[in-house]
C-alpha cells in the first residue's frame, strides 16, 4: 500500500513539474495560517528547528524525489511559521490601556487620509500629555470631523483629542482590527478637535522621501478632484491614486450593484496600461531613430524605463495589494528582458505571491 501511494505521488510530481513553484506560496501561506490560528504563542524556536531540520532530512533523501518533496514541502509550511514568528517578535508597539477622554496631543503627520466628511491622520513620534513617554504609544490615528486643507505631511501638530486602545473584533470571527493596528504598530486611535497648531515644515526638520511622495499623492489626489465636479472627481481620483474613501457611499453601493467597483481598485489593469504605455513608447521613439536601434538594446532601455515608472504608479497608487501582485508580476517580466531571459507567467505569479506573503508579515 506504501509503494502504491509513493508511486502516485511521483507521477503527480511528474506531471505538475513545471507547475512546482506555484505551490511554494501556498505552501508557505498554510503555515503562517496555522500560526495565527493558535490561542497561544507556540514556542519561539519551533518554525527555524522545523525548517532547518526538514532542509537536512530532505538532503539525506536525494536518491528518493517522492519523499524529498514530501520534505521541502513540509519546509516551506515551517518557513511560513518561522516568518510569522520573526514578524510578530519584530514588531514592538506600546498599546494604549485605557480610554483617555480629552489630552492634548502632539505629533507627526505622516499620512492623511481624506474622508466624505473630514479627514483621518496617522500621526507618528507621538507626545501624549496624559501619559508619560514609557506608555505613549509610537503611533496612533486620530480622524478630524472637518477637512483642513492646511495640513500637509510632515507637519508637527498640537490639538486636543479623545483616544481609545485599538479595537477588536466586530464579532466571533470577524475582521481582527487589533492584529491590523498591532502589525501597523499603530497604539491607539480616536478623534481631534479644533484648533489645531500647525507648526511650519521647515521649523519640523528634515522630510523624509516617504512623507514626502505621501504628500505628493495627496496634492495628486485634491488635484485631480479640483478639475471636476463631485462626485465625479473623487471617481477619476480613484482610478489614478486608489483614494476611494471621498466616494459618497451611495456611489459605492451603486457601483457594488452594478459590478463595476473593482474598476475602482487600482490593480493589474491599470498598472499594466501604465508599464506598457512606458515600454511600448520609448522602443517606438528609439526604433524612429536608426543610429540608435541599430546600435544599442532598446529594449532593454524600454524595459528598465517601464519598470521605474511602474514602481512610481504603485507608490502613487498607494501600495494596495492588488497593484503590489501586478507590479511583481511586471517587474519579474522586465527583468527577464534586461536578462535576455524568456519570461513566464506561470512563475512571475508564483514570485508575486511570495513577495506579497512576505511584505504581508
Amino acid at each position: 500500500m506504501l509503494t502504491s501511494l509513493y508511486n502516485k505521488i511521483r507521477a503527480i510530481l511528474a506531471a505538475e513539474s513545471d507547475r512546482t513553484i506555484l505551490f511554494v506560496p501556498v505552501l508557505m501561506s498554510f503555515g503562517v495560517a496555522w500560526y495565527f490560528h493558535q490561542l497561544s504563542e507556540p514556542p519561539v524556536w519551533l518554525g527555524a528547528v522545523l525548517f532547518f531540520a526538514s532542509l537536512a532530512a530532505s538532503w539525506l533523501f536525494l536518491s528518493r524525489p517522492a519523499l524529498r518533496y514530501c520534505l521541502l514541502a513540509f519546509a516551506l509550511v515551517a518557513l511560513g511559521i518561522m516568518l510569522a514568528q520573526w514578524r510578530t517578535w519584530h514588531v514592538n508597539v506600546i498599546t494604549l490601556k485605557e480610554p483617555i477622554a480629552f489630552t492634548h496631543v502632539t505629533g507627526h503627520i505622516s499620512e492623511i487620509d481624506p474622508k466624505p466628511g473630514g479627514s483621518k491622520l496617522l500621526l507618528e513620534d507621538v507626545r501624549i500629555d496624559a501619559l508619560p513617554k514609557e506608555k505613549t504609544p509610537a503611533r496612533i490615528t486620530l480622524t478630524l470631523k472637518s477637512y483642513n486643507p492646511d495640513l500637509i505631511t510632515g507637519q508637527v501638530i498640537s490639538l486636543r483629542a479623545g483616544l481609545f486602545p485599538p479595537p477588536s473584533e466586530a464579532m466571533p470571527g470577524g475582521y481582527d482590527f487589533s492584529r491590523y493596528f498591532y502589525f501597523r504598530e499603530i497604539g491607539a486611535t480616536g478623534y481631534g478637535m479644533a484648533p489645531i497648531d500647525i507648526t511650519p515644515l521647515e521649523a519640523s526638520g528634515e522630510r523624509h522621501f516617504d512623507l514626502w511622495f505621501s504628500d505628493f499623492r495627496h496634492r495628486l489626489t485634491e488635484s485631480i478632484r479640483s478639475y471636476f465636479h463631485e462626485p465625479a472627481g473623487a471617481v477619476a481620483a480613484a482610478f489614478v491614486t486608489g483614494e476611494t474613501t471621498t466616494i459618497p457611499d451611495e456611489i459605492n453601493n451603486n457601483m457594488r450593484i452594478s459590478g463595476l467597483y473593482h474598476l475602482l481598485a487600482v490593480s493589474g489593469m491599470n498598472l499594466s496600461v501604465v508599464a506598457g504605455l512606458a515600454f511600448f513608447s520609448l522602443r517606438l521613439l528609439l526604433a524612429a531613430i536608426p543610429w540608435v536601434a541599430l546600435r544599442y538594446p532598446i529594449k532593454k532601455w524600454a524595459a528598465l524605463l517601464a519598470l521605474i515608472a511602474s514602481y512610481i504608479y504603485l507608490r502613487v497608487s498607494g501600495t494596495p495589494v492588488s497593484a503590489e501582485r501586478a507590479f511583481f508580476m511586471v517587474s519579474l517580466i522586465f527583468i527577464a528582458i534586461l536578462l535576455d531571459r524568456d519570461p513566464m507567467p506561470m512563475r512571475s505569479l508564483a514570485f508575486a505571491a511570495f513577495c506579497i506573503l512576505h511584505s504581508a508579515l
